[in-house]
């Protein structure tokens, strides 16, 4: 077959790099195209190792009113920063639910550190493996490691957490390292990330408190405001009604949740035009309170930790990263029932198989029902605690979630998903066995008559103070 005959096969080359591709006719014409890889792919190695601006400003929105409360961990952790001996633990971990106000605490020891006693202060944002590898390698840089020698870590060809440790071990000056927002500690699993130096104290925040890696670290966790302190938070923001009782109600209403009490705070202070008072808001929490406190959040905001309505679908989205949907399933079943302690046998695995759960979105069986609650503790989304029983009665195993958590979760439960998700287990206790109240009379009431659930398909749950048992 001649070359140039139209049933010769046309030949089929690719290039690379800056390869070049001649094609000819007949001899007369010929085609170059050039293909220029290199500098492409440069720039995007540049944007993936693109560091933070700062480590030593803190990468945590300032607060519009002070810390309130807290006061004993944070002189704990202001004599750990300070002593002229490193303590045995030199690690701090700050856990709890999401929104309790852990990066707060951490933000106010962090500028009394730095601003009152001269520590050097560096802050790295710990959400992401990127964010916290890159924070890691710019603190090296900041304590003396030169761009070559980042650059080598950085390519693999050294180790990375040698390397930052390497200097912050030879500091000069004695430093505090926050870690912000470790809440996936699979970040830190390759070995050395994760050290004590006697040259400084190393500060965690994460709602993940149960984490074996957190082993040896000094545990502080960190719970919802008390109601005196949650008022307070609450007038910081001139809401405009000095009522500390209506504000008290308020309060209980949001179960003196850090983040909760801010975004309401903040909303009933900025009503210029149209004031709202704390009754009338009160009403409108009924409805969707997670909607109603976002109100609050600044205009864009696009940090999903500051807005109550995404909080707590952060931690859901890092479980079902690791394989556990169902712990979506679990928290809109709880969200059926009053928000006091419920006894574990609830979700027992006989009871649960035993109703329309599997046919759920996600799917809850008896079988994932253990590993589900256990990741919802992991990620501080729920409590599990003994109750002493009546006279003669054993304690009883209970679960608990916060009343915001649950509320929220029940407005946003899809309504095709409603009558399935709040399917009842039917539980097979005498009365006798369970638990008094510890705290309140509600809590016997709340597990005598947990089967009195109110069903969300009828209507949205309506606002109760915290602790306050009503039919769910």
């Amino acid at each position: 077959m001649e070359p140039n005959s139209p049933e010769a096969p046309v030949p089929r080359t690719a290039v690379s790099d800056h390869g070049r591709l001649f094609r000819a006719e007949r001899d007369q014409h010929i085609t170059e195209c050039h293909t220029h890889i290199a500098a492409s792919l440069g720039a995007l190695g540049d944007q993936q190792w693109a560091g933070p601006d700062s480590v030593r400003v803190p990468l945590a929105a300032r607060m519009h009113s002070p810390v309130r409360d807290r006061r004993d961990l944070r002189r704990a952790l202001l004599a750990a920063i300070l002593g002229s001996e490193p303590e045995p633990q030199g690690i701090h971990l700050v856990h709890g639910m999401p929104g309790c106000g852990k990066t707060a605490v951490a933000l106010t020891v962090f500028d009394e550190a730095v601003g009152g006693h001269g520590i050097t202060g560096l802050w790295v944002n710990a959400s992401s493996t990127t964010s916290f590898r890159a924070g890691m390698l710019a603190v090296a840089t900041d304590r003396g490691a030169s761009q070559d020698e980042v650059d080598a870590a950085r390519a693999g060809r050294r180790p990375a957490a040698d390397l930052v440790w390497h200097y912050l071990d030879r500091s000069a000056e004695r430093w505090l390292l926050v870690l912000d927002n470790a809440d996936e500690p699979a970040i830190f699993q390759e070995p050395g990330w994760l050290r004590s130096s006697p040259r400084g104290t190393v500060l965690v925040t994460t709602r993940h408190g149960t984490a074996p890696l957190w082993h040896g670290a000094a545990s502080h966790p960190l719970g919802v405001l008390d109601v005196s302190d949650a008022v307070e938070v609450l007038l910081d923001f001139q809401v405009g009604d000095t009522d500390l009782a209506a504000l008290g109600q308020l309060a209980h209403s949001l179960g003196c949740h850090p983040l909760a009490l801010m975004l309401a705070g903040t909303y009933l202070g900025q009503q210029v035009l149209e004031p709202v008072t704390v009754h009338d808001y009160l009403q409108r929490l009924r409805h969707d309170p997670g909607t109603v406190l976002d109100l609050g959040a600044e205009p864009g905001e696009r940090n999903l930790r500051r807005l109550i309505s995404s909080t707590w679908q952060l931690s859901l989205d890092a479980l079902h990263r690791q394989g556990l949907p169902e712990t979506t399933t679990v928290l809109r079943l709880l969200s059926c029932y009053a928000p006091d302690p419920l006894p574990v046998g609830l979700l027992a695995p006989p009871r649960l198989d035993a109703t329309a759960l599997a046919q759920a979105d996600p799917a809850l069986t008896g079988d994932r029902a253990n590993a589900a609650v256990m990741g919802l503790k992991s990620q501080s989304l729920i409590s599990l605690q003994d109750v002493p029983g009546d006279s003669g009665r054993p304690t009883v195993r209970t679960v608990q979630a916060h009343a915001l958590l649950l509320d929220t979760v029940a407005a946003r439960i899809p309504l095709d998903q409603r009558a399935t998700s709040c399917s009842p287990p039917r539980p097979n206790f005498s009365r006798g066995s369970w638990p008094r109240a510890t705290t309140s009379t509600s809590t016997a009431r709340a597990c005598a008559c947990s089967l009195h659930m109110r069903r969300h398909c009828c209507g949205a749950p309506p606002a109760r103070a915290a602790g306050q048992w009503r039919p769910r």
